[in-house]
């Protein structure tokens, strides 16, 4: 291979590995917050179809320090945390108090991964009191994670995750859903199925991560060049 071949061999190489890099910069980071529940996605016949969740309640958190969340009390010895997003009970029996709720979510058949963006609000059962809320930008079920926005305290009580989220996300955050289809098989939100649905809630990579790795990525590029041109 000729010196001029070789060296875009290499720069293309390069660009390769900082879209890499930048793509696990901007995954997810602590803290994390847990959830299961069921899914019905209802195919209504007219080219859309409509997904809706039920009893998605928060089971377990992971804080910015390494330290887990549940509803057990740290005496127990289940968890570092007991945090009131997820339950609190005296006795340890770990009752869920919180629960996540939804907007009108839509897809067309022509695009059936794609629901657009909903809202999303995290609340206290018996109170109706807001943990806090926030908007899910062009939900894409294709996607490992999906960006969060306008993330936003309520007048809930006071949880140690949602403290570090907002500390960390400044504002912003990441979702993931994983659907396991009752019928067994892959969900592909091509015909009306239900089943349970996991979820993970996190606060994004800093942007100056991503700046730092796209940085030494170019910096990389120009010594490369310099010394082969």
């Amino acid at each position: 291979m000729r010196g001029k071949e070789k060296r875009i061999c290499v720069a293309v190489l390069v660009l390769f590995l900082s879209i890499v890099c930048i793509s696990n910069a901007s995954a997810d980071t602590l803290p994390w917050l847990i959830t299961d529940g069921n899914y019905t996605y209802t195919d209504l016949g007219n080219g859309t179809g409509s997904l809706a969740f039920t009893s998605v309640n928060p089971t377990w958190a992971n804080y910015m320090n390494g330290d887990s969340g549940c509803a057990y009390p740290s005496w127990m010895g289940v968890c570092d945390y007991q945090d009131t997003i997820i339950g609190s009970d005296p006795f340890g029996m770990g009752t869920l108090e919180a629960e996540i709720s939804f907007g009108t979510l839509t897809n067309s058949t022509g695009s059936p991964t794609l629901f657009g963006s909903a809202s999303l609000t995290v609340f206290e059962i018996s109170t109706n009191d807001v943990f806090f809320s926030a908007t899910i930008d062009n939900l894409d079920m294709s996607k490992d994670w999906n960006n969060l926005s306008n993330v936003v305290a309520g007048n809930g009580p006071n949880s140690r995750y949602v403290t570090e989220l907002l500390d960390k996300g400044k504002g912003t955050g990441n979702i993931q859903m994983s659907f396991t289809p009752g019928a067994g098989g892959v969900e592909d939100f091509t015909g009306s199925s239900s089943g349970s649905v996991g979820m993970t809630i996190a606060a994004p990579e800093p942007v100056s991560s991503i700046l730092f790795l796209v940085g030494g990525t170019l910096l990389a590029l120009r010594r490369y060049r310099k010394k082969t041109i």
